[in-house]
């Protein structure tokens, strides 16, 4: 598959990476499989996600100054509370309503460089993925206390649905059958 469009956040900020997220069109429709699964959009009713875990995707760098990887790794990471990430060894890089921290206090697991753009998501209630963040920025890879910074997915929710304009919406309850 090739992508066909791309459509970028208007409002994206390349000093602050406030509103780091953009939607891509493909050439032709996925094929499912065990490799190959969707994942929904959150509905919009949470959207404080803290001590949740967050399932982080990526081909992304194994660790600092390393290769990518050859092959799709996950990591699993907590979701920090929005105070706990506003205090958080960054100094004056500028955390946004529009993002979220998941990481390790002590560091050890993370996205990494490489896996910018790629999803943060969660078990949804009717048993499909949720894809709550997309992977923006961090200082390094899993350095203590330097969460992993992911834009909040539910904060553009009607900017999604705009672009959309009703294309491929996700049915939870679709995605859980195929699962089974």
């Amino acid at each position: 598959r090739r992508v066909k469009r791309i459509i970028d956040h208007e409002g994206f900020d390349i000093f602050t990476f406030n509103n780091d997220i953009a939607l891509l069109e493909l050439d032709k429709p996925l094929r499912y499989g065990p490799t190959i699964q969707p994942a929904c959009l959150p509905n919009g009713n949470e959207r404080d996600f803290t001590g949740m875990l967050g399932i982080v995707a990526g081909w992304g760098r194994i660790e600092e100054k390393r290769p990518p990887s050859k092959t799709l790794r996950s990591v699993v990471v907590p979701i920090w509370s929005q105070e706990q990430c506003l205090e958080a060894g960054y100094g004056s890089k500028k955390i946004s309503e529009n993002m979220m921290c998941a990481g390790y206090h002590d560091g050890k697991k993370d996205a990494c460089q490489g896996d910018s753009g790629g999803p943060m998501h969660k078990m949804g209630s009717e048993g499909s993925m949720e894809v709550i963040g997309v992977v923006s920025w961090g200082r390094g890879c899993a350095r203590p206390n330097l969460p992993g910074i992911y834009t909040r997915i539910v904060n553009y929710l009607p900017w999604i649905h705009e672009k959309l304009q009703g294309e491929c919406l996700c049915v939870p309850k679709d995605v859980a059958a195929r699962n089974v």
